[in-house]
């Protein structure tokens, strides 16, 4: 191994994915070496095409599958929990090359069809529990991975203005608000975010989780897609079900739109069924949600872990 990484289990799964190390970012309690370390982490094993492994290991590494873009959703919460004066400008500089170039390749090799769009490949690629949308065996262009992508190069861009380039920044400033308006203009239906089959164009079925995802753009977001989203997060009972690690983005989100009160009740919701689950688990040697009967024998990760830690700090904070 050529750094310290955070494996996903000391069991199940003995190895390294790279967005987790993203949520180890995230969970490094205000400690803006640590986080910046956790950022890094992955990227000493950066092809020369920009392109990180799925995973690593100390036996084995795989380029199979691409990590979802986290890194930018990853340093837009980082910066606002952390100091950063510890930061040099050589340290924005080195995260720059490195993102940057990840950020092309996924722009390039990860846009089959030229749309400009780029897409989800294999369904573990996402981060979701209900992976429907894949059932047909052909690439997902997801509103959730564009909101995502939009982060990835905003982030992309303040890098390069904190390294002194304006020039690279002003590239990637644009690429992002043009990913942005590819998002509310064609994944927007009046109501919700829809994913459609990279192929035909045709609207795709997907989890709740998936159409509620891109609230972490937070203002960026028109206000009336922000107040939508709120709307079904108080209304719909669907929306009240998720416990896969990446949901701990939503009151992120929420927290970023303004809607404080409701990410602080989003957070509790999550936090109340990793903990039930965990309590299960204790009752019956296996993790499952007692209301939603999801299995999560293999759900004790680092990765929930994380995102437990991210979440339950906006439960305290509001206490």
């Amino acid at each position: 191994m050529k750094n310290s990484l955070v494996y996903m289990s000391r069991t199940s799964s003995v190895r390294a994915f790279g967005y987790q190390q993203c949520y180890q970012a995230m969970a490094s309690g205000g400690d803006i070496r640590e986080a910046w370390k956790m950022l890094l982490s992955m990227f000493d094993y950066q092809n020369e095409a920009g392109q990180i492994p799925f995973y690593v290991s100390d036996i084995s590494m795989s380029w199979l599958a691409a990590c979802a873009p986290l890194h930018g959703a990853a340093l837009d919460y980082v910066f606002n929990m952390c100091d950063s004066d510890e930061l040099k400008k050589e340290d924005y500089a080195g995260l720059y090359g490195k993102m940057s170039g990840y950020a092309g390749w996924l722009l390039d090799k990860r846009d089959r069809n030229r749309s400009g769009i780029p897409q989800y490949y294999r369904a573990d690629e996402c981060g979701w529990i209900d992976a429907k949308a894949f059932k047909n065996g052909r690439p997902v262009q997801s509103a959730d991975l564009l909101a995502l992508t939009v982060l990835l190069t905003e982030y992309c861009g303040r890098l390069a203005i904190m390294a002194g380039n304006e020039t690279e920044a002003g590239k990637w400033m644009n690429e992002s608000k043009r990913l942005l308006a590819i998002l509310e203009n064609e994944f927007w239906d009046g109501r919700k975010f829809v994913s459609k089959d990279a192929q035909t164009g045709e609207i795709v079925e997907t989890g709740v989780t998936a159409s509620l995802l891109p609230v972490i753009l937070g203002k960026r977001l028109r206000e009336d897609i922000v107040n939508a989203i709120v709307n079904r997060l108080t209304s719909e009972d669907e929306c009240r079900k998720d416990i896969s690690p990446i949901s701990c983005l939503l009151p992120i989100g929420l927290c970023n739109a303004g809607k404080k009160e409701l990410a602080f009740i989003i957070a509790g919701r999550f936090c109340d069924m990793v903990c039930e689950a965990v309590e299960n688990k204790a009752d019956k040697g296996k993790i499952e949600n007692k209301k939603t009967k999801q299995d999560f024998v293999n759900g004790l990760t680092s990765e929930m872990a994380a995102a437990f830690l991210i979440t339950v700090s906006y439960v305290l904070g509001e206490e």
